[in-house]
């Protein structure tokens, strides 16, 4: 199942240092490549925060750059794209992002939000911190992807993105995550969700589509659980079935995704 947790905070800043402006990510179910932040404040503060920024030492394959200006210091941070169902494949910029700002002398609200952030997101991808984690033998651990953030108006927004397992609901999933979240100062404003899709091995779909894969293929038709939405929740007794080939990564939703045509025309073969 997918929820998308539509987040607020309150955000508003104050000397020596305040953040004026953030966003970051592409969309819910893509973990965020790039995130920036602007920053206006007292110059010592600035100084400051130049100096930690250049000692930020992130995760394997982020990158920040520092942009100083007139009164105000964008920071720039850069990722790992990968699909939102599989979080721990990519490096959140948003995460990196956060991570830094909560070290430089941010005060009140600001402050606030990066410490909670820390609390209950981090580098996480299993909902550990936010009290939802949980999995089961069909489908596995659930996933959480903090798919985009942005500042307006004195608050900051953003969307989680969460794949539960198929013996979960989201009512369940959602009354564990509100009471998280409230506790650091953030509200879930409002979210959206699909429940669960699974279909028995045994039933006649799925052994005729084992059936024609063994024949076309001769690859054992190994049944799988995703965590990726697609169309099969669209309308009755519908499942997702290929593209993608065992040991194959054609990089969903990442930067050059493909498809061969060799595997369009075997697809087309099996279908």
């Amino acid at each position: 199942g997918m929820i998308n947790a539509f987040c607020e905070a309150p955000f508003n800043g104050s000397d020596p240092l305040r953040v004026v402006s953030m966003k970051g990510g592409t969309a819910p179910n893509v973990v965020a490549p790039r995130a920036e932040a602007l920053l206006r404040g007292e110059s010592a503060a600035l100084a400051e925060a130049v100096a930690l920024a250049g000692r930020w030492n992130g995760p394997e394959g982020s990158a920040c750059e520092i942009v100083p200006g007139p009164g105000e210091l964008l920071l720039r941070m850069k990722g790992i794209a990968a699909h939102g169902s599989t979080p721990e494949k990519g490096v959140s910029a948003i995460a990196c992002l956060a991570d830094l700002l909560g070290r430089l002398p941010l005060a009140g609200e600001q402050a606030a939000f990066f410490e909670a952030f820390g609390a209950l997101l981090a580098y996480e991808t299993d909902g550990r911190s936010l009290a939802i984690a949980r999995s089961d033998a069909i489908s596995g651990a659930l996933t959480v992807n903090v798919g985009t953030v942005a500042v307006e108006e004195g608050r900051a927004r953003l969307v989680l993105n969460i794949r539960f397992p198929v013996t979960e609901l989201a009512d369940k999933v959602l009354s564990a995550l509100r009471p998280s979240l409230a506790a650091k100062g953030i509200s879930l404003a409002s979210e959206s969700h699909q429940e669960p899709l699974y279909v028995p091995p045994e039933s006649e779909l799925i052994r005729k589509l084992q059936k024609v894969y063994l024949e076309i293929t001769h690859l054992e038709p190994t049944l799988l659980a995703i965590g990726g939405g697609t169309y099969a929740k669209s309308m009755p007794n519908v499942v997702a079935f290929g593209p993608v080939f065992p040991g194959q990564d054609y990089k969903i939703h990442e930067a050059d995704e493909y498809w061969t045509v060799d595997d369009i025309m075997l697809n087309a073969r099996i279908m």
